[in-house]
């Protein structure tokens, strides 16, 4: 996508982060979707200059395919006195090394799906970088956050409630690379594992 293309509408950040929260705690909603853009506000609050710009402008191609499916389900977006969506000016985006900072504090509020923090790796490498690579970098930035205990490893269970998986950091990340393999792509939403924060 043109990262120099004409700068989209004001998108209240905070605003619509409080909606998808609302969003899902309530029954019969499209979870994995609100998930999904609920992390991408959230990368993007991390942003800044010209690198929020071009996050804000994906946001609302996001939010208007979400609109298409879900017609109204998120409705008018409204500020609040507090809200500060727009970061001192820079032109840096986090880097790798910040990353699991950003997933601590994510994991706090949501679950994680492993194949967005994948993203989040590769969107800061190449976007041709090799499978492999990015798996090892990914698990690499994860292990410190599951051995210290601040996120765990989980699956999604059909009543709403949480799996958590049993034994050492280790063997969780040996399990994630395993099955990573064995997909021979990407994973997507719902393959491998989720992630939560401490509650």
């Amino acid at each position: 996508m043109d990262r120099h293309r004409e700068k989209p509408p004001d998108l209240p950040l905070h605003a619509l982060l409080r909606r998808l929260r609302e969003l899902r705690c309530q029954p019969h909603t499209p979870s994995g979707d609100l998930e999904w853009l609920e992390l991408r506000v959230l990368d993007t609050l991390e942003m800044t200059g010209h690198w929020r710009a071009a996050s804000i402008a994906n946001l609302h191609d996001d939010l208007a395919s979400f609109e298409t499916e879900f017609p109204g389900l998120v409705g008018p977006l409204v500020r609040s006195p507090g809200d500060q969506d727009e970061p001192p000016c820079s032109d840096r985006t986090p880097g790798l090394a910040e990353l699991p900072t950003i997933w601590a504090r994510a994991g706090r509020e949501c679950e994680l799906a492993l194949w967005a923090l994948a993203n989040d790796v590769r969107g800061r490498l190449d976007w041709e970088t090799p499978e492999g690579d990015v798996c090892a970098r990914t698990l690499h930035l994860l292990w410190p956050l599951l051995d210290q205990g601040l996120l765990r490893a989980v699956d999604l269970l059909e009543d709403g409630g949480l799996g958590y998986w049993e034994g050492s950091a280790a063997s969780h990340i040996q399990r994630i690379e395993r099955e990573w393999c064995r997909l021979d792509r990407p994973p997507s939403l719902g393959d491998i594992a989720w992630f939560v924060g401490e509650r």
